[in-house]
């Protein structure tokens, strides 16, 4: 059994292909055009549910040359250096989920994805690919045979597949990807990427703020804020203070944030230097109790609590403790268009705490008072 392991893993002469070359060519085609769709649509950063296919498509390629090269040569390639690096990649392929953020790493997978099918001795890959041609000696063991037009097709086959993975990735500053920001989503970005420099309500007063010799930039600045445009911003946002050749100490996002999720933190960016609503009563509008059930749920428990009794988990974080709407007093006092001008404006707009956010340009105005109509229904003890 130990003999005919030892045979198999170290023949004496390789074992030619049953089909040739083709095989092999096959595998590589595909291998390489996986794995160029993988690269282009990875580095400008496509979601990775839809790279996932790209590079399960890759890997199982990658694997099938290994193994017909393991059929023709037993365990030879396995001591070569080429050959280590190959595993080696197809590893870092297989970790890739593990960090998707690391787009750096795909470019320099591209730097050994040629060794897949060269890193065999002369004689070995040549009795595989070429099981007639017996070449001599001093030409085996001098030089490694080249192949202008299999070359010329790797390479047709990896700018065909980088052009795909470009295709299939949005464009950073295309309109489709603008039209999709959610400025909620952007919130939960800002809050926590954004919000120790820049502060809860985008005023450049963070907690790590005074730490830094120059201060973050304050967002809620009208005069700067409208005369930067989303590009502009999602310049910034991605480079960092490179990008604007602007000495500070703005980090660049564009290796931690897809660019989808940037222009979702630009849309919220935007919020914060809105003017405020213009004095007046607005129009009630009657509200769905169970839909603002839901949205409290969503947006207003995290400080306000489940209840609505001002003890939600975050309360801990901030000085103020947020307003109780189980406070029979306190809710008899306001009025609907209070509610609605304290959830449109935030805390600021009613003179009161900075840590309750905004909400008018984040929820539709129907919504808002979905969420009155359902704060008018909650137990409150005499």
């Amino acid at each position: 059994m130990r003999g005919a392991f030892r045979r198999w893993a170290f023949p004496a002469q390789p074992r030619p292909l049953p089909h040739g070359r083709w095989p092999s060519i096959a595998l590589r085609s595909i291998h390489l055009a996986a794995f160029s769709i993988l690269l282009g649509g990875h580095v400008l950063g496509a979601e990775p549910a839809l790279l996932r296919p790209y590079l399960s498509v890759t890997v199982l390629s990658g694997v099938g040359l290994l193994a017909l090269e393991a059929y023709g040569a037993g365990l030879y390639w396995l001591f070569m250096g080429k050959g280590l690096m190959v595993l080696g990649k197809l590893g870092l392929l297989l970790l890739i989920p593990l960090f998707w953020e690391a787009r750096v790493v795909l470019l320099l997978l591209a730097v050994v994805v040629a060794s897949v099918g060269s890193h065999m001795p002369a004689r070995y890959r040549n009795a595989m690919l070429l099981p007639h041609h017996h070449p001599s000696t001093a030409e085996e063991e001098s030089r490694m045979p080249t192949h202008p037009r299999c070359t010329a097709f790797a390479v047709a086959i990896v700018l065909s597949g980088l052009a795909l993975g470009l295709w299939r990735t949005p464009a950073l500053a295309g309109d489709a990807a603008r039209l999709r920001a959610n400025p909620l989503v952007g919130r939960k970005l800002y809050m926590t990427y954004c919000y120790t420099c820049h502060g809860v309500t985008g005023r450049g007063d963070g907690p790590a703020a005074r730490e830094l010799a120059i201060k973050p930039r304050n967002l809620t600045d009208d005069a700067y804020m409208s005369a930067r445009s989303d590009q502009d911003l999602y310049s910034v946002i991605s480079g960092g203070s490179a990008a604007i050749h602007r000495f500070s100490e703005m980090p660049a996002w564009k290796a931690f944030l897809y660019h989808e999720r940037i222009w979702d933190l630009i849309a919220y960016i935007r919020t914060l230097h809105r003017p405020r609503a213009a004095p007046g009563q607005p129009a009630p509008q009657p509200g769905d109790v169970e839909r603002g059930k839901r949205l409290y749920a969503d947006y207003c428990a995290v400080c306000h609590g489940r209840e609505g009794r001002g003890d939600g988990p975050v309360t801990m974080m901030f000085g103020p403790r947020p307003f109780d709407f189980t406070d029979a007093a306190g809710m008899a006092a306001k009025q609907d268009a209070d509610l609605y001008f304290a959830i449109f404006g935030g805390g600021e707009a009613i003179g009161k705490s900075a840590y309750m956010p905004r909400w008018g340009g984040l929820l539709q105005d129907q919504e808002m008072w979905d969420v009155i109509a359902y704060l008018r229904t909650l137990p409150r003890p005499r």
